[in-house]
């Protein structure tokens, strides 16, 4: 095994979600792997009242897993990110979102991607799960589908509803998720690409599968554009956040230019077809939201519950 790894801790950060954290814990008591592997199960309630308790206590009583519970008072999914992490000593920390579900093979197959590249972090898809009413052009438009890479290439971020990393490669005093992006999102971004500056290896495997269960409130334009435009701002905020610079400003006038160029776009193609012209709707977004990325004023989407 890599690095002789011995251990793993699976991170969940949960909020108001009973429900969808009840499947995700079913899913990982039917995990396969193999059998000198240690793992602990970590839940970080962000939800002071801890509503996620029950499920919790009950995948404790009927699982052979070694499971840790904790609520995290303060509303910040940064915050219940670094909590997960200081609860554990496991070789190896994996984290998903409370409202996916893994494939049997999920962590046997991270540990083999983390040997096979030697890899400090690996990163995997998330296939969406949609309700039975989704309308057809939601599905069509691709928009929850998992952006797909090369098997082994080497990322430069990684994000938290799929991945695996070294606990060895995030021992600095400052390798914590940001609390900046405790509310708006895009925490796991930024933390992975920290860790990328710092010459660890992110790479992509496509095996270690998991299933996002969409919520119905998501399968609508309005979200899907905020989502896009909240991303759009932490990018900025990640890769540009010196506005005076050579550099930084060109990427400015480079993003002006684009988002006027995809606004024409999207009102030439309305007519003609609804889809096409939302493709474009989510380019004005994200290039909104790098525009806006540089001001203070960040979109906030986990403010409230989600």
């Amino acid at each position: 095994m890599h690095r002789s790894i011995k251990s793993v801790d699976i991170c969940i950060a949960t909020y108001k979600r009973k429900q969808l954290l009840i499947g995700l814990l079913n899913s990982i008591a039917n995990l396969k792997f193999p059998a000198p592997i240690d793992v602990t199960v970590i839940v970080i309630d962000n939800d002071l009242e801890g509503s996620g308790k029950m499920a919790v206590d009950d995948f404790r009583n009927k699982c052979g897993f070694p499971t840790v519970y904790e609520i995290e008072p303060v509303k910040n999914i940064s915050l219940a990110r670094n909590r997960a992490i200081s609860c554990g000593e496991s070789d190896v920390i994996m984290f998903i979102d409370d409202d996916e579900i893994v494939h049997k093979s999920w962590l046997d197959l991270h540990l083999i991607a983390l040997d096979r590249y030697e890899a400090d972090v690996v990163r995997g898809p998330a296939y969406p799960i949609f309700p039975e009413n989704t309308s057809p052009w939601v599905i069509e438009s691709g928009f929850f589908s998992p952006r797909l890479f090369a098997e082994g290439e080497a990322l430069p971020t990684a994000a938290t509803n799929n991945v695996s990393f070294l606990r060895s490669a995030a021992q600095d005093a400052d390798d914590k998720f940001s609390t900046a992006y405790g509310l708006t999102g895009g925490g796991d971004n930024e933390f992975f690409h920290r860790l990328h500056k710092k010459g660890k290896k992110i790479v992509w495997s496509s095996k270690p599968i998991t299933y996002e269960r969409v919520h119905e409130f998501r399968t609508n334009m309005k979200w899907m554009l905020f989502r896009t435009f909240r991303e759009g701002q932490v990018y900025t905020r990640i890769n540009f956040p010196v506005v005076l610079t050579r550099e930084s400003m060109s990427y400015l006038f480079r993003t002006l230019f684009l988002l006027l160029a995809a606004t024409a776009l999207a009102i030439i193609s309305l007519p003609i077809s609804r889809l096409v012209a939302f493709s474009y709707l989510v380019k004005v977004a994200k290039r909104l939201g790098r525009l806006t990325g540089y001001t203070g004023l960040h979109y906030k989407e986990y403010r409230a519950s989600s």
